[in-house]
């Protein structure tokens, strides 16, 4: 599904659009409010458990990991958890792809995605939830699901899998990490998909981030262009120094 308006980037806004969009599907649910400002989230989709945790207290940012567990007494993660990162904010449109076992959030000002969730796993039993984010809270010129973590100039950026049940928290790259270009131009535009991931140290493919193609820096489409390929919608995320994600409208 695919939802989209217009946000203030004060305390609380990231999650006032949580609440009423991301939990009108019924995988989505409120686990705890930690806080004014600061909730947890659950997810439990189709072979999917992880719990999301967004500290929406200040403006401008929300603080975002994932978690194998959450205890509500000590309101803190269990299990398997990533790194706290960062969700820019900024006045003006947004836009949110999510389904029952992950969501994709756009800032379309500033060119920006994010993802949290499962990817279309190879195995689809395995609970191996990602997080794209930024570990920079005011790293707003580079796109976190454009560019692999390790992206000359935008090292700041998260790409991280955990392998619930295993005790692990392992980096993950999309196939073609490190190259420029990540489409095929054609005699009649540009061709792209779905974007493979696999897990580092052992480099197995994860599978494909769920309706999002990641570009790299490639400079063909602009910001919220809009794509339509086989009767399905794209819009692009172009940041402003370097980062292009397609994100299906759907």
């Amino acid at each position: 599904m695919w939802s989209a308006s217009s946000m203030s980037a004060a305390a609380g806004a990231l999650i006032a659009v949580l609440d009423e969009y991301l939990l009108d599907n019924s995988n989505w649910t409120l686990e705890e409010e930690v806080a004014t400002n600061h909730k947890v989230y659950k997810n439990a989709g189709l072979n999917s458990l992880f719990y999301f945790d967004v500290d929406d207290t200040v403006a401008a940012y929300a603080a975002v990991r994932i978690s194998a567990g959450w205890d509500t007494g000590t309101h803190a993660p269990t299990g398997e958890t990533s790194a706290v990162n960062y969700i820019n904010k900024s006045t003006g449109d947004w836009g949110m792809a999510y389904n029952d076992t992950r969501l994709v959030w756009c800032n379309c000002e500033l060119g920006q995605s994010y993802y949290i969730g499962q990817t279309k796993r190879c195995v689809s039993t395995l609970n191996y939830p990602i997080i794209v984010a930024a570990i920079l809270n005011n790293y707003t010129t580079y796109n976190s699901l454009a560019l692999y973590h390790a992206y000359t100039g935008a090292t700041s950026l998260y790409w991280r899998m955990l392998k619930i049940g295993s005790s692990v928290v392992r980096s993950i790259y999309p196939w073609t990490e490190g190259i420029t270009s990540r489409h095929i131009l054609t005699p009649t535009g540009a061709a792209f998909w779905e974007s493979p991931i696999y897990a580092a140290v052992d480099l197995r493919m994860v599978g494909w981030l769920d309706g999002v193609h990641s570009g790299g820096s490639v400079t063909v489409f602009n910001n919220r262009d809009k794509i339509t390929v086989a009767g399905l919608d794209w819009i692009v995320l172009r940041a402003s120094t370097a980062g292009l994600t397609l994100v299906r409208m759907s």
